[in-house]
């Protein structure tokens, strides 16, 4: 069991701060993960075990993309810690250029105590 796991105990208000960020251009040649803006704050929640962040991370991660616009490009779910600010997982997804809808590039990846790399 981690540090983080061990400070997480039930009881403690919320565990995981969940940001929202988009892919955008941030000078001529560069781009940046950058937050996706006020409609999209970030969003505290109780998360206790890998698995609970994994089904948290897909949950919010399908919610932001019914209402984020697709013209966006590609957006991540990023999960901290309260804590210690460190990140503990991130779910990221990007449109389709079949359907022209949002899709996950891949399962959450996520980092919780002894639940290391991607879900199942």
């Amino acid at each position: 069991m981690g540090v983080v796991s061990r400070t997480m105990t039930r009881g403690n208000g919320p565990t995981i701060e969940i940001r929202t960020e988009i892919f955008e251009r941030v000078a001529r040649d560069r781009w940046a993960w950058v937050p996706a803006g006020r409609d999209f704050p970030d969003e505290p929640d109780y998360v206790y075990t890998g698995d609970e962040l994994t089904r948290a991370l897909y949950v919010y991660s399908a919610t932001t993309a019914r209402f984020l616009p697709t013209d966006r490009g590609r957006f991540r779910l990023v999960a901290c810690s309260r804590r210690t600010g460190g990140v503990l997982g991130i779910h990221e997804w990007q449109v389709s250029e079949e359907t022209g809808r949002w899709v996950p590039t891949d399962a959450p990846w996520v980092i919780w105590g002894d639940c290391h790399g991607r879900a199942a």
